[in-house]
């Protein structure tokens, strides 16, 4: 048997189309959210200009090292699967800037 493997971008646009909706969202030391996303969406790929925490629901509050929220190092994507009511919650780590948002498949 062989394995197939998949370069980073392939799989980005497995789960992500371009042409979906982006959000950004600024944050700094107090929780902030997303809009509600899209019907039918159930991932979700996000990427911070600098650290940050995130915590992904209904009507979320990121909290920095709180053991719900997920830490997202500056200059990363990371997917996440999420529900149509889902929003984004994000808190600055140690110093404010912008969580990019793109809804995928």
């Amino acid at each position: 048997m062989t394995r197939k493997y998949y370069s980073f971008e392939e799989i980005m646009n497995s789960i992500v189309d371009p042409s979906n909706t982006q959000q950004k969202v600024s944050f700094t030391g107090t929780s902030a959210q997303s809009a509600t996303f899209q019907e039918k969406v159930r991932t979700i790929v996000v990427y911070a200009t600098e650290d940050c925490w995130i915590k992904v629901g209904v009507s979320p509050t990121a909290a920095a090292d709180d053991g719900s929220s997920v830490f997202i190092p500056a200059s990363n994507y990371r997917p996440f699967i999420v529900e149509d009511s889902h929003k984004v919650a994000v808190i600055q780590d140690s110093a404010g800037g912008d969580l990019h948002i793109t809804e995928g498949k």
